[in-house]
């Protein structure tokens, strides 16, 4: 007989919350759930995705300053909807702004969230994208 796991959306979002990638699907995945959980009358709020990242990881210590920031407008958004595809938007851009660094330049975690950023700036800068997230007052980088 087969048995497969399934976690609270809390825990879920924990989990996305620590691994944070911005050139990955975890932040609008995150977005998704909160999502799905208000479409189906189970909304969540901070203190149940703090009691799970809390019992995941004991603390927030590691969770990106970014990452919660994506996760207090979520939680503060009247429009799910559109957050997350602005999401997927800054996502997607992400991904191929650090597909374009050449071979030989190092990238690490450490550095990948300085390598968006200034990408992310640039593109505001010269307001070449059309994207909606490059205007989301609550996430803008300074």
């Amino acid at each position: 007989m087969y048995f497969a796991r399934t976690s609270n959306a809390e825990y879920l979002i924990a989990m996305k919350l620590m691994s944070g990638r911005r050139y990955k699907k975890d932040l609008s995945d995150i977005v998704g759930i909160l999502n799905e959980q208000k479409r189906i009358g189970k909304p969540l709020d901070y203190s149940k995705i703090d009691r799970a990242v809390k019992d995941l990881y004991d603390s927030w210590n590691g969770i990106s300053e970014y990452t919660t920031k994506v996760l207090k407008a979520a939680l503060e958004s009247e429009n799910l909807e559109e957050l997350f595809e602005e999401q997927v938007k800054e996502e997607e851009f992400s991904k191929q702004e650090v597909l374009r660094i050449p071979k030989y330049d190092k990238v690490t975690g450490s550095n990948i969230d300085d390598i968006i950023n200034m990408a992310l700036k640039k593109a505001r800068a010269k307001e070449k994208y059309n994207l909606g997230f490059l205007r989301h007052d609550s996430l803008r980088i300074t």
